[in-house]
């Protein structure tokens, strides 16, 4: 009978200890949500990636088609991030504790694409192709010179308004605003 007893005890003792541990498990985990915007604006970004990064490891969600995301974490610190081709990554860093909803929204900037500008300087008196001219544009440091065709092109141009100007000894210096979008 004492031994029976001491199996009885042992048994619920083992018992207990599964049920409580499962349950202290399951409340070591937390949720991390949020939504991912364009920054300014109210536009989401569906189909970004967030990664959270902890000791318990690497985790990654999806955003919907309505910019949100959730995911469940274990009870840790995390170094998040959030990317989308075209943008700029976010980045945080939060504590998930166990049972809590922790919120954190990316507002991403857009990656600036550099554009680029072409065209043909000619003589306005004539219409000859001007081969040799100088075309910069201000602010910057962006530069060509025409072919002999008159055709230039500059690449790599940040978004914006520019001065463009255009010169070769023996004509007029002409300038205009363009803009790069």
């Amino acid at each position: 009978m004492y031994t029976i007893t001491r199996w009885l005890k042992l048994v619920i003792i083992i018992t207990l200890g599964i049920c409580l541990g499962t349950g202290s498990a399951l409340a070591a985990t937390g949720t991390l949500t949020g939504k991912i915007t364009v920054a300014g604006t109210a536009s989401t970004i569906p189909g970004a990636t967030i990664s959270a990064v902890g000791t318990p490891g690497t985790f990654t969600a999806t955003a919907n088609s309505s910019g949100v995301y959730t995911m469940s974490l274990t009870a840790a610190t995390y170094s998040v991030s959030c990317s989308a081709p075209g943008y700029q990554t976010g980045t945080a860093t939060t504590r998930i504790k166990g049972g809590a909803k922790t919120t954190i929204n990316f507002a991403l900037n857009k990656v600036a694409v550099p554009g680029a500008i072409t065209g043909t300087v000619t003589n306005s008196a004539s219409g000859a192709a001007i081969p040799g001219a100088s075309v910069n544009l201000a602010p910057g440091t962006y530069s060509a010179l025409t072919d002999t065709a008159g055709k230039y092109t500059i690449t790599g141009v940040t978004a914006g308004s520019y001065t463009q100007t255009v010169s070769k000894t023996g004509f007029t210096t002409a300038t205009k605003q363009v803009a790069i979008t």
